[in-house]
């Protein structure tokens, strides 16, 4: 039985459960199909653990999202601020709290020799267009 939700206790997690699906999609269609996966983070050691499974895909939709704030920290509404503007605003900041997590991250990671393979692997499978990556900034 697939998990309902992946939450990285006692074997769940994201890897195995992608890696689970991917194989029951490559027994069960004699062509390849097309996947849509959203993950709050992505990196491509997390791509090279997936590589095989995903070459063999005819195309990946792959949608990022920004880590949602917490309460304590979401900013207010500035006086006179529409609700529009002020939605606007929190989603432009968290967009950019997270830009700025992500390249902070990406300076303190160790790039191992497995680390370049997976980029150089990643480059090339985004070069085909078969991968399409977007990411979420509405809320």
């Amino acid at each position: 039985m697939k998990p309902e939700f992946v939450d990285n206790r006692q074997g769940n997690t994201l890897v195995a459960t992608l890696r689970g699906h991917l194989d029951w999609l490559a027994a069960t269609y004699a062509r390849p199909v097309e996947v849509s996966i959203a993950s709050g983070y992505f990196n491509p050691e997390g791509f090279g653990l997936l590589a095989d499974q995903l070459e063999w895909l005819a195309r990946v939709r792959l949608l990022l999202g920004a880590e949602p704030t917490p309460p304590p920290a979401k900013p207010r509404r500035r006086l006179g601020e529409a609700f529009q503007r002020y939605d606007a605003r929190v989603v432009r900041e968290a967009v950019q709290r997270n830009t700025e997590g992500l390249l902070h991250d990406s300076d303190l990671r160790e790039f191992s020799p497995g680390t370049e393979a997976a980029v150089r692997r990643l480059l090339s499978v985004l070069e085909s267009e078969r991968i399409e990556v977007r990411r979420y900034e509405r809320g």
